[in-house]
């Protein structure tokens, strides 16, 4: 064999053993491609999985959120719906007041009136609500006076006790104020902040109260206490 059949051969076996090796070369690299996407399929898995986790987590949280919202909704609403309920009842605990009967004492009445509104007032924070009730009060105030005096001057002209049907006549502008205010607070709470109904219903009670006084003679009440300014007037920018 010459020397370059030999180098041939050479270079032959050597051309061989390189292509095997570099074929176990490949295959092991593609062995652990195979293993590297696998862990890759894996962390992808887990990952999906978190994820949903966390979108699961988050969806319970907000729940969660939207209950305590709805707990604090609810438990200011029991408070407000209370309010209304008690200065209702206050309200309708003047339908059993007797004007004429001097013996009457209306000032706890009066008082719980009051405080009710107050809390009413509070609870609500309606523009033009409260000038409303202020009114409307002053308006039953004063036909309760009125029925008072008007009493007292019927028993000196006839020189006895008035008769239930005498009592009945001369109280009815009052009971009817009484009724008046109940029914209007009522369809207010069912109706909502509205601030045409409010402006309607001070103004009405403005001119009950302008009426009494005229066939009375009577200076109207002020509207507001001199030397008294509200805070939010007070503190105006």
């Amino acid at each position: 064999m010459e020397t370059q059949d030999v180098l041939m051969l050479v270079f032959t076996f050597a051309a061989v053993v390189v292509a095997i090796w570099a074929a176990a070369a490949a295959h092991a690299a593609n062995a652990r491609a195979d293993k590297a996407n696998s862990h890759a399929e894996v962390a992808n898995g887990k990952a999906d999985q978190a994820n949903s986790l966390a979108r699961e987590a988050n969806a319970h949280a907000r729940d969660a959120n939207d209950i305590a919202a709805q707990a604090v909704k609810d438990a200011r609403d029991a408070a407000t719906s209370l309010a209304w309920d008690e200065y209702i009842v206050a309200v309708a605990s003047l339908q059993s007041v007797d004007p004429t009967d001097p013996t009457t004492d209306v000032g706890a009445l009066l008082t719980q009136l009051r405080i009710r509104a107050t809390l009413l007032v509070d609870r609500l924070q309606w523009q033009g609500f409260d000038r409303w009730l202020v009114a409307d009060h002053a308006a039953g105030l004063l036909l309760m006076r009125e029925a008072a005096e008007n009493g007292k001057k019927k028993q000196h002209q006839l020189g006895r006790p008035l008769t239930a049907d005498e009592t009945i006549e001369i109280d009815r502008n009052f009971h009817k104020w009484v009724f008046a205010l109940t029914k209007n607070v009522r369809l207010v709470r069912q109706t909502g902040h509205r601030e045409d109904t409010l402006a309607a219903l001070h103004k009405e009670a403005r001119d009950i109260i302008r009426t009494v006084t005229d066939r009375n003679g009577w200076d109207p009440p002020p509207e507001r206490i001199e030397g008294v300014v509200p805070l939010a007037d007070k503190y105006q920018p």
